[in-house]
């Protein structure tokens, strides 16, 4: 695939048969990108993907490996934590159908089915003022490990037949939508709307940061996007990072 001549949605779209990790790929390309370009970065497969903390992301020939290189301010890196999780929530449903799967977003990235992990995302800084969302998709493949916090599913075990290609091109649209909504009605709105396809408020949490682990009720989120956990005692605490256990 000759990728600097092929856009996708208005991205540059790069595939590849075999990469490393496709968050590489794209901070790589951010070191000589030209201003106002964005791109995106797709394997058939990945034999060095990273998730969250330095944990390790399981390839598997014929799952979605994609990472999206944009322009942004750092400072909105959070942010894009959010539309990254919103527009796969959103680009799921399409294919699997919620009235016989429970889907919900889990706070800050997680994407679940019935309690499982479907997806992975990881946002990095890159060169300059390039941002790289890099997102993992269980279509076909899911690993099995007693590490795992969550156990893990594939949308081929919910019924979906669809490839890497369509569901990369479903995303794309999505995510230009929810840009569009955060820059004509302000983050709150890519909030609100995030926020309806999580848990119930009063929802009993566990949160995780530094192997200590609280437990409280889930009391929405801050302006920012930081988790709000209500403790025993009434008193609400601002979390900012961790993982969160139902």
């Amino acid at each position: 695939m000759d990728s600097d001549t092929i856009k996708l949605d208005g991205w540059l779209w790069f595939d590849s048969l075999v990469a490393e990790s496709t968050n590489s790929l794209a901070l790589a390309w951010a070191e000589n990108a030209s201003s106002r370009q964005q791109a995106v970065f797709t394997a058939v497969n990945q034999t060095n993907g990273r998730g969250r903390n330095g944990r390790h992301w399981f390839g598997g020939e014929g799952n979605l490996f994609m990472s999206l290189c944009f322009e942004a301010d750092i400072h909105d890196l959070t942010k894009f934590v959010f539309i990254s999780s919103l527009s796969l929530f959103e680009t799921v449903v399409m294919f699997v159908d919620p009235a016989s799967y429970d889907i919900k977003l889990k706070w800050p990235n997680d994407v679940l089915i019935n309690g499982a992990k479907i997806s992975g995302i990881l946002l990095e800084k890159a060169a300059g003022n390039y941002l790289v969302s890099g997102i993992g998709v269980n279509l076909l493949h899911a690993p099995v490990s007693s590490e795992l916090f969550y156990p893990a599913t594939t949308l081929k075990d919910c019924g979906a037949d669809v490839n890497r290609i369509v569901f990369l091109k479903k995303f794309l649209a999505l995510w230009n939508k929810n840009i569009t909504l955060w820059r004509n009605n302000g983050f709150q709105a890519v909030l609100q709307k995030w926020l309806k396809f999580t848990f119930p408020l009063g929802t009993e949490i566990h949160f995780s940061q530094n192997n200590v682990i609280e437990s409280g009720v889930f009391a929405g989120m801050d302006e920012n996007g930081a988790l709000l956990l209500q403790k025993e005692n009434g008193v609400v605490e601002k979390k900012l990072a961790g993982d969160v256990f139902l």
